[in-house]
């Protein structure tokens, strides 16, 4: 990859910059999701599948829950869940090829729900501050085992958001840096610090300023890029380009966070993440995994980043 002139103005968005051949609108996906999804074929549905107790429970969710964005209003009333399997109300049966993100190991499973009891049975479901106990020290150490490279401590956050939150806080201490880079489409959670490197309208629009210095390139997509560009290489090196186009231009970087799969979802060439790598090395930034959907053996390795 060809290194770049030194700049002299500052970055405040990376698009101005592109070539005048890229095309953006060829690089969108067809069907977008909205904050409040319903179509013909969704009331068909709630017609056909949602009558009696669980009409009854579907209006009252609407007037008195507040779901996460792009959930509303919701499909169903669920009952149980076991496996890959969710039942609703009326015992019918569905297929959850979604998982949620994060439930690798299905619902209801009965080794998880063993540990779950034996804690509840121990009577520590609390662990007080400045103290320890047994299972976290655990926990910490078999990751530490796991995980590659040097890693070899463990914080534990309630939620996905609290730890790219977390990890971003790290990262401006270690550094004595603030800013940012991370990709189009992705989405860390729902925070301030997390939504702000995150790169969805939906769930930034109409919030105002989030955090300063949150710079936004493009994830590689062989198949739709703004560039029109299908070789693997040559998309893998026009994003590396917009990478270090960034980091030559804007000194202050901390880091530079993403999934290893995009959720959207996109998989990289194995050489693409190695050349980010170089890159933060090069650039004195970090680089954050964001692993919270691909993590813990959904890659076919305990981590994605492993590949």
């Amino acid at each position: 990859m060809p290194f770049l002139p030194a700049p002299t103005e500052k970055v405040q968005n990376w698009r101005p910059y592109m070539r005048k051949e890229q095309n953006l609108e060829a690089c969108r996906p067809e069907v977008e999701q909205g904050d409040i999804n319903t179509s013909p074929a969704r009331e068909e549905y709630w017609k056909r599948n949602l009558a009696g107790e669980a009409r009854m429970w579907f209006e009252q969710d609407a007037r008195y829950f507040l779901h996460q964005s792009l959930s509303s209003p919701v499909l169903n009333v669920i009952t149980k869940a076991e496996g890959a399997w969710i039942e609703d109300l009326n015992g019918r049966r569905y297929l959850d090829m979604h998982g949620n993100g994060v439930h690798n190991a299905g619902f209801n499973h009965p080794e998880i729900i063993r540990a779950v009891k034996n804690q509840l049975d121990e009577g520590l479901t609390f662990c007080p501050r400045r103290y320890t106990n047994i299972p976290a020290v655990r926990l910490a150490k078999k990751l530490a085992e796991i995980t590659p490279g040097d890693l070899c401590r463990s914080l534990f956050c309630p939620g996905g958001t609290d730890a790219v939150e977390m990890a971003l806080k790290l990262a401006r201490l270690v550094t004595g840096r603030y800013k940012t880079i991370s990709f189009w489409d992705s989405f860390h959670g729902a925070g301030f610090a997390a939504a702000g490197v995150g790169g969805q309208e939906h769930f930034t629009g109409g919030l105002g300023p989030l955090i300063p210095g949150a710079f936004h390139v493009e994830f590689p997509n062989y198949y739709r890029n703004p560039w029109g560009l299908t070789n693997e290489s040559d998309v893998d090196a026009e994003c590396l380009r917009q990478i270090e186009l960034v980091l030559r231009r804007e000194p202050d970087i901390a880091a530079v966070i993403g999934e290893p799969v995009a959720a959207n979802p996109l998989i990289p060439s194995k050489g693409y993440w190695r050349g980010v790598k170089n890159l933060c090395d090069r650039y004195g930034a970090l680089l954050i995994f964001d692993e919270i959907i691909e993590g813990l053996g959904r890659t076919g390795k305990m981590f994605a980043s492993e590949h």
